[in-house]
This record gives C-alpha cells, structure tokens and sequence, in this order.
C-alpha cells in the first residue's frame, strides 16, 4: 500500500513538473514592433458643432427670386476650436451668407458636383476664420445638414 502511496504522489508530481515546464517552454514571446514599422495611434476624437440657426439667403435675378436654406456642422478633432467658433460666431455667419447670397441662378446646385463645390467653397470660410484667430487647419470636415432650394 505504501508503495502504491509512493508511485501515485511521484506520478502526480511528474504531471505537475511537466506542466509546468510546457508552460514555461509554450509561453508566447512578447511581440515587439519591428524598426520602421507603422504603429497604430487611437483614433481622435471628433467634435460637432451646429452653426444654428439655419442659414437663409435669396439668389437668382429679381424677376425669379429664389431662397435657399442651408443647416451646416462643422467637424474637428481640436476641442478648442468649438470655443473658436462660439465666440467668432457673427463673423462666421456673415462670410457664410456672404458666399451663399452669390449663387447667381442656382443651377449648379442642382448637381451633386454643384453641392460639393459649395460645401467647399464654405468650409473654406470657415477655415479661414479659425485659421485667423487660432491656428490654421483646424476644420476636418463641414456638412449640409439640410439644404432645401425653392
């Protein structure tokens, strides 16, 4: 009996001692990247920002008066340029109205390329307004949340 004792206390050892050096030899080695290799960053952070109200301008010659009402957000991965675009609102505004009472007859915003170049044409302003009181390119992107002509 005690020799049996013996033979299953030495087995189970050797079970014990074999797994732990398949654990030890079996150990992934932890991967470093190689020289030159791209590392991926986190994605940043994007913000909106609405320029409400809305934006509503009259085009086109007087005998055909047409309206356009515009919503625009505006997006950037710099938190501080929304304080930018708060404070610097009026102006903003104004060069945004400015650029869309020029459409002349509004054809070219019945095209898709029309609409692009506008949209453009109006993140553009909006750069440039932020590039004058903060830092240049700051703007990513800007939407036409709603665009409706009549």
């Amino acid at each position: 009996m005690k020799q049996m004792l013996m033979i299953g206390i030495g087995a189970v050892a050797l079970v014990g001692i074999s797994v732990g050096i398949s654990s030890v030899l079996l150990k992934p080695a932890p991967v470093e990247p190689e020289i030159g290799a791209a590392v991926e960053e986190a994605p940043l952070e994007v913000f909106y920002q609405s320029l409400m109200p809305e934006f509503v301008v009259n085009f086109g010659p007087r005998e055909k008066k047409q309206y356009l009402m515009v919503d625009v957000a505006v997006a950037t991965t710099d938190s501080k340029v929304l304080a930018v675009l708060e404070t610097h609102m009026p102006e903003i505004r104004n060069d945004l109205l400015m650029l869309f009472s020029t459409i002349g007859t509004g054809e070219e915003l019945y095209s898709e390329e029309g609409k692009l170049a506008l949209r453009e044409e109006a993140r553009a302003v909006v750069s440039g307004v932020v590039e004058k009181h903060y830092e240049p390119d700051r703007i990513n992107e800007l939407f036409f949340t709603r665009f409706v002509m009549q």
